[in-house]
């Protein structure tokens, strides 16, 4: 680690280091607890090439980008609009944009695509948009869509007429509207009843479940959230209590879905479940996701929901997730909404990836929704697979996620559409069995472990109804708690108990083909108690010791995606990005990893994506430490001599539509 940190162009930033659980797991199988940390730099980019180099042609050291996280529902992109000097046509729209009432309707933001532009604005408190803005000769709306703040469905019409020489007048339907007695008379969103969760008693309430809701934090001044007690912000700017707000509003949607709770208005799936809210966005990342995990282990987790992802792998959330598995910490994800293939981590075998459905029934007229419904993807029932969800053999099960009504900051509601609404189902119904189900209760399963989640995603796999778009888009269909009623127990489970040994570490749902077991951490005890076996099992300890790093760079590709579509950009920022680097758990586990696909596919980052991580190496011997240190030491020295005789590409500052600038030093 020193010879990486006296490298030009690198900086320090923080260790993510092991919990006590995790550190007991690996004194428990042979290896020193000192060498599973996980080591944040920054770095130029000119450093992160050389350090990911190294990393090519070592076994102890791994390198990888600190990559940005993506959340939020299912949205249109639109292309940046076109500066004076590319068109010659100047364009005004004036919108009033009103409620049910008549009564105007602030904050909403409404988006016009003409051809390749796009032009959006903001209603004030009259409820009216000014747009302005160049387009090419010629140009026609394709798309109008109004976004309101909360309280009303979206609008979304292609082709509309609109006039340029008066105001444009938009009505929006309210949720009122929609729902008789609303808020206080709705209790359950259309997903829960599909599901089931209507027909319950309410002594089945997911008492003594642990879950935690990895996003961008919850209000807790919701009425329906109030009894939120627990939670951490692992954001750059976090305070004792700020993981109890929410600027963005997803986490606080996903956390009404699992636990809302009130003597009227919205009941999720698991009102009596003690729920975590572990704060990551805006701004998350990796590094970010790899702190939630590891609190998860530390907290003894039951349930986590992750709606969120990204297109690179990462080794290392690759083996925290398989370290989650081996403590009992069951992980539903979200599949993703670009209507291509699973994300990562919801193509990892150590989760229960959930794509969407929607119901012809629920779908608003006039809606962004009715575009994702097509017939070839619709049962005769009225569920339809929508086309923003991603489809893959990774997923396991499908639920809920178009227009789903749940809980937003301010004491409001929001419908919203996405695979990050259909997981939170998902985990809902997981934790109603954890809490209740006899098969949870006897046996392995009955102590914290693999076999325990295992038997937990099978459950769930087993309830499910399937539905005809095939297993790529829905897994095994929807599961519901219909037929369950004789396998739910509302008496209280006692908590689980930790597993005696972390063996082996099971992975969720498995796709077809896919090995349903990864050894993690594993050494046979009759090889463990020889002294080969105990220097083995030291050796394996350098391949769990991770290192983040951040890059203060961008790649030429960069300018190309300037000018792509960009969705939900986060609020610009010009400081250094975050890489990770490190090593995965166990050479055993990222074996079986890249055996199953984890890691096959290019490790690009999108155009926000920042650069890499290394590994410290700890757990030998003073003597064979020095050893190890001045082996990478030489091959680093050697790795840079090489570099200087090669020409070194420089990249000028790029700014990309999203609003991110980032400079090379």
């Amino acid at each position: 680690m020193n010879g990486i940190l006296g490298l030009p162009g690198v900086t320090h930033v923080r260790v993510l280091r092991p919990g006590e659980r995790r550190l007991r797991a690996f004194d428990a199988n042979g290896f020193d607890g000192a060498a599973a940390s996980v080591h944040v730099i920054e770095a130029n980019e000119d450093t992160a090439s050389r350090l990911k180099l190294q990393a090519s042609v070592s076994d102890s050291l791994l390198v990888e980008e600190d990559a940005a996280l993506r959340y939020g529902a299912a949205r249109l992109t639109f292309p940046a609009a076109v500066s004076p000097a590319d068109a010659v046509t100047a364009v005004n729209f004036r919108f009033r944009v009103l409620g049910s009432d008549d009564s105007p309707v602030s904050g909403a933001q409404v988006n016009l695509r003409l051809d390749c532009v796009n032009l959006s604005a903001v209603t004030d408190a009259a409820g009216i948009a000014e747009i302005a803005g160049y387009v090419v000769p010629g140009s026609t709306v394709q798309y109008l869509q109004i976004l309101p703040q909360y309280g009303y469905w979206d609008l979304y019409a292609e082709n509309p007429s609109l006039r340029t020489d008066a105001a444009n007048e938009v009505r929006l339907a309210s949720l009122a509207a929609a729902f008789p007695g609303f808020p206080q008379g709705f209790r359950h969103g259309w997903g829960q009843k599909m599901m089931g969760l209507d027909q319950l008693t309410k002594a089945l309430s997911g008492r003594g479940v642990r879950i935690a809701v990895v996003d961008s934090g919850a209000d807790r001044r919701h009425p329906q959230l109030g009894h939120l007690r627990t939670g951490l912000d692992f954001t750059d700017h976090a305070t004792a209590d700020s993981w109890a707000t929410d600027d963005i509003g997803h986490g606080t949607h996903c956390a009404g879905i699992i636990g809302a709770a009130g003597q009227s208005g919205l009941v999720g799936f698991a009102p009596e479940a003690e729920i975590h809210v572990l704060k990551i966005f805006p701004d998350g990342r990796v590094s970010g996701l790899l702190d939630a995990l590891e609190y998860c282990i530390e907290e003894g987790i039951d349930l986590v929901n992750l709606s969120l992802g990204t297109d690179a792998v990462s080794e290392l959330v690759e083996s925290r997730l398989a370290e989650c598995v081996a403590h009992g910490v069951a992980c539903v994800v979200a599949a993703g909404n670009s209507g291509g293939p699973v994300q990562f981590p919801a193509r990892s075998r150590h989760v229960l990836a959930v794509a969407a459905v929607g119901a012809a029934s629920q779908v608003q007229p006039w809606s962004w929704d009715v575009s994702q419904y097509t017939p070839q993807l619709a049962a005769a029932d009225g569920v339809f697979s929508p086309l923003f969800s991603c489809y893959g053999r990774e997923v396991a099960v499908a639920a809920p996620g178009v227009g789903i009504v749940s809980t937003y900051p301010g004491g409001s509601y929001k419908p919203e559409s996405g695979t990050s609404m259909a997981a939170p189902h998902v985990t809902g119904l997981a934790a109603l069995l954890l809490a209740h189900h006899t098969d949870l209760r006897t046996g392995s399963a009955a102590q914290r472990g693999p076999a325990r989640v295992q038997q937990l995603f099978t459950l769930v796999r087993d309830a499910a109804r399937n539905y005809p778009f095939g297993a790529e888009r829905v897994g095994a269909g929807v599961p519901t708690l219909d037929g369950l009623e004789e396998k739910l127990d509302a008496a209280p489970a006692a908590r689980a108990t930790e597993a005696p040994a972390l063996a082996t570490a099971s992975a969720g749902p498995r796709a077809p083909g896919r090995d349903a077991t990864a050894f993690l951490h594993t050494l046979a005890a009759s090889h463990a108690s020889t002294p080969a076996g105990q220097l083995a099992a030291r050796f394996r300890a350098l391949r769990a010791s991770p290192l983040h790093v951040r890059t203060t760079s961008r790649t030429a590709a960069d300018d190309d995606a300037s000018t792509g579509p960009c969705p939900s950009p986060p609020a610009p920022r010009s400081e250094a990005r975050p890489v990770a680097a490190g090593t995965p758990a166990s050479p055993e586990a990222a074996a079986l990893s890249r055996a199953n696909g984890a890691g096959d596919e290019p490790t690009e980052l999108p155009s926000g994506s920042p650069p890499s991580t290394v590994t410290d190496i700890r757990g030998l011997s003073p003597a064979q430490e020095a050893d190890v240190r001045r082996i990478v030491d030489e091959a680093i020295a050697s790795a840079l001599e090489r570099d200087r005789e090669a020409p070194v590409q420089r990249h000028h500052a790029v700014t990309r539509c999203d609003g991110h600038h980032e400079s090379v030093s």
